[in-house]
């Protein structure tokens, strides 16, 4: 077996260490107070007046994207209305491609019906391309099928959840009611969550798209029972949520009166009014003071999550920003912020208009993730706009394990071929970009390696416990053969092998 020299090791482990040095930055890649790179609604970055049309906008209160589908589409609050775009953009203030909720682009009235909206608060798209948007005072959540295919304004609502029928506007805090509710999120089992803020609770529909008009919630967090709706500061009670967000198995609540964020792990197997896992912008689960810092928060309202993990909290009202925490699954109770957007530091507030302020209400800035092409999308409601910030380098994905034997040289095509070696106990950490495609394969003279090599297709979360088995290749002995054996050994493997079988056989 082959051994690293123990210069070898030295210099693998500074290597590896430095490696991991380059990873953490990149993974880190937002700057405090950023510049947006581009705006809807609006001409240019210093401009805020309330619009319609196809270009306009009047108080948005949240955005969702379709990707897969190539859509954006905005909550118009004032307006009443959602409007649809081709995305990604090709430039600032790009016209609407279809309207929800008004017969055309200049209509704004409120209505009650399955094809008006009155006052939106919340959107969410699903996997297929399925639109959900809540209506604070009709107190419903309706849904749109494929609506990224839909072709004509105006379209009618798929189904309805919070209400009996689409004519109906009663709050209710019944297991089939809600009561003003704003933040919608969807996992990738089809579970909808609603952040029911005037009942304190979140609901969780379980395969939402086949329910039912008016149909029974599955779940509720925050209370519990289905009939309580008294807020409270404590690990298993809210105080006017209004943000929800999913990342992975774990649910984040905005807990706007409370000033803090909870986060429920394995959501979706939640008993009703279970505890919180953690909590973020408090110490504890018993607290609910304000503070302008990078622990604290003022009124949280909306909620984004992407799939490296990062969790964005848009923090508004007065101090007009948006917070983002790394790893937010796994950070402690009361942890710092590593990242603010919309203001130059953590101890700055004040609304603003600039391309890199924003001015927020503790209801409005809802915002999306376009996983994708690394972008923030965020609903500036007090500018009447949408503002896009990007991450100015793209994240990159680790992949690590054990290769099976020390020096193992694991190759792999980055836009080019790359290798890097397995240090002195065989553990190897290699980087790829976002979204990587491709494989791994693991190569040491005289061994071989199970599996030969490992495959990973669109990469997005970081990849651990990749392990090989490495086993060494016994030494060939050959027996004395055969004339016969010799000419065969000849054919496959050469006449050096012919000569050295002579030999052993005249010394016998």
């Amino acid at each position: 077996m082959k051994r690293m020299t123990a210069g070898k090791h030295v210099i693998a482990v500074l290597l590896s260490l430095l490696w991991g040095i380059v990873f953490c930055l990149d993974a880190g890649a937002w700057t405090n107070g950023q510049d947006a790179v581009a705006v809807i609604g609006q001409p240019d970055f210093v401009s805020s007046g309330a619009g319609t049309g196809t270009a306009g906008l009047h108080a948005p209160y949240d955005v969702a994207v379709d990707t897969a589908h190539g859509k954006l589409y905005v909550a118009d609050g004032a307006n009443h209305r959602v409007l649809r775009y081709a995305y990604p953009l090709t430039g600032n203030q790009p016209n609407a491609e279809l309207v929800f909720g008004q017969p055309d682009f200049l209509g704004g009235a409120a209505g009650t019906s399955r094809n008006t909206f009155n006052n939106i608060r919340g959107l969410a798209v699903d996997g297929t391309g399925r639109l959900w948007v809540s209506e604070f005072t009709n107190n419903r959540v309706v849904w749109f099928n494929s609506a990224y295919a839909i072709a004509t304004n105006q379209p009618n609502a798929s189904g309805v959840l919070g209400q009996p029928d689409f004519f109906s506007t009663g709050a209710s805090a019944a297991q089939n009611g809600m009561h003003s509710p704003y933040g919608l999120a969807i996992d990738g089992t089809g579970s909808l969550y609603v952040a029911d803020a005037g009942n304190n609770r979140v609901l969780r529909f379980d395969n939402a798209s086949g329910k039912t008009n008016g149909a029974n919630a599955d779940g509720v967090l925050g209370q519990p029972d289905f009939f309580s709706n008294t807020a409270a500061i404590a690990r298993n009670r809210m105080n006017t949520p209004r943000g929800v967000a999913v990342a992975g198995s774990s649910l984040f609540v905005a807990d706007r009166n409370a000033a803090r964020v909870l986060r429920f792990d394995n959501a979706a197997g939640k008993a009703n009014g279970a505890d919180a896992e953690g909590v973020l912008g408090q110490s504890d689960f018993f607290s609910g003071v304000q503070s302008l810092s990078q622990s604290g928060m003022e009124y949280p309202g909306r909620l984004a999550a992407d799939t490296l993990g990062r969790l964005y909290v848009s923090d508004g009202f007065n101090f007009d920003r948006v917070v983002i925490f790394h790893n937010a699954v796994n950070r402690p109770n009361g942890a710092n912020a590593d990242f603010v957007l919309g203001q130059a530091d953590f101890v700055s507030a004040g609304a603003g208009l600039a391309q890199n302020r924003i001015s927020l209400d503790s209801s409005a800035g809802g915002m999306a993730v376009d996983d994708l092409n690394h972008i923030l999308i965020l609903a500036d409601f007090g500018n009447n706009r949408v503002l896009l910030f990007q991450d100015p380098s793209p994240p990159v994905v680790s992949i690590s394990g054990n290769a099976g034997a020390p020096g193992v040289m694991l190759s792999y095509d980055d836009g080019g071929q790359k290798t890097t070696m397995a240090d002195g106990n065989g553990n190897y950490s290699l980087s790829v970009p976002f979204n990587w495609s491709g494989s791994v394969t693991p190569s040491l003279w005289g061994y071989t390696f199970t599996p030969t090599s490992r495959t990973y297709r669109d990469t997005t979360a970081d990849q651990a416990g990749q392990d090989f088995a490495a086993s060494s290749i016994p030494p060939v002995r050959v027996p004395a053969v055969s004339g016969w054996g010799m000419v065969l050994f000849a054919v496959f493997s050469g006449a050096g092998a012919v000569h050295h079988l002579r030999r052993r056989l005249a010394k016998r």
